[in-house]
């Protein structure tokens, strides 16, 4: 897949400084030996299975979208993890790079992200539906900058406990679901016309994306002193606005309960595909998350 990426690089006047920087970080993100890549396997193949089953033909007229996808992807985890201040950014980028540099390269993965969608061909996919296909890009990714922002400018000043809950995962539906809309609403968009199709897989997307944003934050909390928006940081919030004294570790049962509303609410999507995609889905979540048991223990 790198290969395919330097190759459209390649096309571009770019001089050896930024060439450099690109070709590190995409080969840190297409060859490194980790849950991702793991994850990526399995993913990367569902999405391609899915393209088949809504009729959207071969694999390779996808390829270019997926590629595409999991570059933009990289970019957008990159970015979360350099406004954390993540200390594992001197996996991702060369440490003798400035701050500034580091922007600088993330919006450069971006545009070359962005450019990946250029190669996919319109003699394999009609050009109605990859027009689409950017409108649904550049839609997604303005409502997960929002996201962002939300959770670099949180400001807890909510009274009621369903406003604090709702605030957050508005935040985190916008910051990753947006992302993973991309991923499978895309899908659905490059193989049918079909638009309860289409809306369905939006939604499971970002309800992927959801969760594992959750989840992320759960585990995150356990390690950071001073969380961004986070569910703990929600849920005790909303227990402060509501006025009981309620055990710190009930936030994994809360999250429990938002897992099984999750995937009950997937459960009921997934009946509007073929019965084949139904069982990839399905499939898919459960190697994400297991089964609502086995969810609640992994958070």
């Amino acid at each position: 897949m790198s290969n395919v990426l330097f190759q459209r690089l390649s096309q571009a006047s770019v001089l050896p400084e930024l060439r450099a920087a690109l070709v590190h970080l995409v080969e840190h993100d297409w060859s490194r030996e980790s849950s991702a890549a793991q994850e990526h396997g399995t993913l990367y193949a569902a999405l391609a299975s899915i393209f088949g089953m809504l009729g959207g033909g071969e694999q390779k007229a996808l390829e270019p979208f997926l590629i595409a996808w999991y570059t933009l992807r990289a970019a957008v985890l990159r970015l979360d993890h350099l406004q954390d201040a993540d200390i594992d950014l001197t996996d991702d980028f060369k440490t003798d790079a400035t701050h500034a540099q580091h922007y600088n390269h993330i919006l450069a993965s971006y545009v070359l992200a962005t450019a990946m969608l250029d190669e996919i061909d319109n003699q394999l996919i009609a050009s109605a539906r990859i027009h689409r296909l950017r409108r649904l890009w550049n839609d997604s990714l303005l409502e997960a900058a929002s996201g962002q922002e939300r959770d670099l400018t949180a400001q807890w000043s909510y009274s009621s406990p369903q406003e604090v809950l709702e605030f957050y995962e508005q935040a985190i539906r916008a910051k990753a679901g947006s992302i993973y809309r991309i991923g499978f609403g895309g899908v659905a968009v490059l193989a049918t016309d079909n638009q309860p199709t289409i809306d369905a897989l939006c939604r499971i997307g970002e309800v992927f994306g959801t969760l594992l944003q959750l989840n992320d934050d759960l585990l995150d909390a356990a390690v950071e002193d001073e969380p961004a928006l986070s569910l703990s940081q929600a849920y005790r919030t909303a227990c402060e606005a509501s006025g009981l004294e309620l055990p710190t570790h009930g936030v994994h049962a809360y999250a429990r309960h938002v897992y099984r509303s999750y995937l009950e609410y997937v459960r009921r999507l997934v009946m509007t595909l073929p019965l084949a995609t139904q069982h990839v889905v399905l499939s898919l979540f459960h190697q994400a998350f297991g089964s609502d048991d086995e969810s609640s223990s992994s958070t």
